[in-house]
């Protein structure tokens, strides 16, 4: 094994991340689905979010994110799914988060799956702004859904405290 790639071998001054995974689905009505957080979650409990999760060891950042989605909603037909960028959580400790995320299209039509991590829920748009939302929801869901298939990317970098409970945003 290549040394730099051994974990054995990284630096404790080396930046890490988490990586993880987060999709803004509509459907044909234009709603876009969100979870609403299990109460019993340790972040963003009762809040409103798009649907993603941690990467498992051997996925790539697509299955990880397709796994996420019929996990927590049950829908396994996605049509133009894509990612549309990464989001950089630095925390100010190590390790950061890398968001990978993804927009798709689905005309799944069955109830929607309940899971440990929340109620997934088909939100009208004009009724977003009013629900309890993850922090920076409102900023992503405007940055991601004027945007055409001719433009398809966004990269951000938040600062925030190790509980992820105060951002400051740098979109780019």
């Amino acid at each position: 094994m290549n040394q730099e790639l051994n974990p054995a071998n990284t630096s404790p001054t080396r930046y890490t991340v988490i990586p993880r995974t987060l999709t803004f689905i509509t459907n044909a009505s234009h709603h876009i689905l969100l979870l609403r957080g299990a109460p019993t979650k340790t972040n963003w409990a009762n809040l409103y979010n798009g649907i993603g999760g941690h990467i498992e060891p051997g996925e790539t950042v697509e299955e990880a994110a397709r796994r996420e989605i019929v996990e927590e909603t049950g829908i396994t037909e996605l049509q133009e799914f894509m990612l549309r960028g990464t989001i950089s959580i630095n925390t100010g400790a190590n390790p950061g988060i890398l968001i990978f995320v993804f927009s798709a299209y689905t005309n799944h039509a069955n109830p929607l799956k309940h899971s440990a991590e929340g109620i997934p829920e088909w939100c009208s748009p004009r009724i977003i702004p009013s629900l309890p939302l993850v922090p920076d929801v409102p900023k992503l869901l405007t940055m991601l859904f004027p945007m055409t298939t001719d433009i398809s990317t966004l990269f951000h970098t938040y600062y925030t405290d190790a509980h992820l409970t105060s951002f400051n945003d740098q979109f780019s």
